[in-house]
């Protein structure tokens, strides 16, 4: 009797441990392939999509004096996310080599020869 006490407590002890692994490996599984998503759907943007969005930002700065304005580091933390917007797809569409030239650009004083050479907005 006692015997049989004892198989079936370790038969228990090992349907736990195998539960729990189990639930890690669901657990390591459901992380890889959030990653996985995020990383496959990030979007994009086209070579005219850039276009668009640099040549809007050409004339941001344009009507903006070609100032320090936006400040890609500015600590503030109100126009961080302005910053990143106004940033984001500067550094996205920098990958083209058409524009290579607006690669780490800090602000608007820096993008105005990069403007004035792709787009001709002085």
């Amino acid at each position: 009797m006692r015997n049989k006490k004892i198989q079936v407590s370790l038969n228990k002890g090992i349907a736990t441990r195998s539960i729990l692994l189990m639930l890690i490996g669901l657990l390591v599984v459901v992380i890889i392939a959030y990653l996985v998503y995020r990383v496959s759907s990030s979007p994009t943007l086209t070579l005219a999509d850039c276009r668009s969005k640099l040549h809007d930002a050409c004339l941001t700065c344009k009507t903006a004096g070609w100032g320090d304005w936006p400040n890609r580091y500015d600590p503030d933390p109100q126009k961080r996310e302005i910053n990143k917007n106004f940033y984001d797809p500067i550094d996205e569409c920098a990958k083209y080599s058409e524009f290579s030239a607006f690669k780490d650009m800090e602000h608007c004083s820096d993008l105005k020869e990069p403007c004035k050479n792709v787009f001709g907005i002085t």
